[in-house]
């Protein structure tokens, strides 16, 4: 069984690399869309 805290770090990590990439993703297109 998997420990709750092991479950809650996991769970964290996986939501900050996706705020990360959301974040790349607006930059990213953000960047293509303003480029003059």
């Amino acid at each position: 069984m998997v420990s709750v805290r092991m479950f809650a770090i996991c769970l964290l990590k996986r939501e900050i690399h996706l705020s990360v990439s959301f974040k790349r993703t607006i930059i990213f297109f953000a960047a293509r869309v303003y480029k003059p």
